[in-house]
């Protein structure tokens, strides 16, 4: 439903897909994209705390599970309990052409101007957090993708969708 009230207002659909096991993550990236969403925003692994070889283990199999479609991953450390570093999401960037941005929600703006500085020409850097977003933009970022949006008492707010 989502996606077909988005498609009918020339407006994409970015489906939260993550989970903290690689397997559910794939089979809900799959169920998005054949559902007609046009990328997968997936959260670093909560609850599990893994390593950055945890996280390109994760990321690389669901990148490779789900080729030609887009992935933008989501370090959000408040949230998960771990960091997903600079050092991590450029490898991830560079290997993978599904990966094609980030949603940055850790609040260390060094680590975001290593991976703005570092990316990928199509990589894309969001700020996840509406309060960082000035900032994250200075530096060099491409714009929000915004937590609060329900909470924004206008028109734009009922069309906030999630999937």
């Amino acid at each position: 439903m989502a996606v077909e009230v988005a498609k009918k207002h020339k407006a994409h659909v970015i489906a939260g897909t993550g989970s903290n096991n690689t397997a559910a993550t794939i089979d809900f990236t799959r169920r998005a994209r054949e559902a007609g969403a046009d990328a997968a925003l997936v959260v670093a692994p909560y609850y599990n705390k893994p390593t950055q070889e945890g996280f390109v283990a994760h990321f690389s199999e669901i990148a490779k599970s789900v080729k030609g479609f887009p992935i933008m991953l989501y370090n959000v450390p408040s949230r998960t309990s771990s960091n997903i570093s600079a050092a991590t999401t450029l490898k991830l960037a560079e290997k993978y052409e599904n990966i094609v941005a980030t949603k940055e929600a850790s609040g260390d703006y060094s680590q975001v101007m290593q991976i703005i500085g570092g990316r990928p020409k199509n990589f894309k850097v969001f700020s996840g957090d509406d309060a960082s977003t000035l900032p994250l933009i200075v530096l060099g970022a491409d714009g929000l993708v915004s937590v609060c949006a329900n909470e924004i008492p206008n028109e734009a707010s009922k069309w906030s969708i999630t999937l």
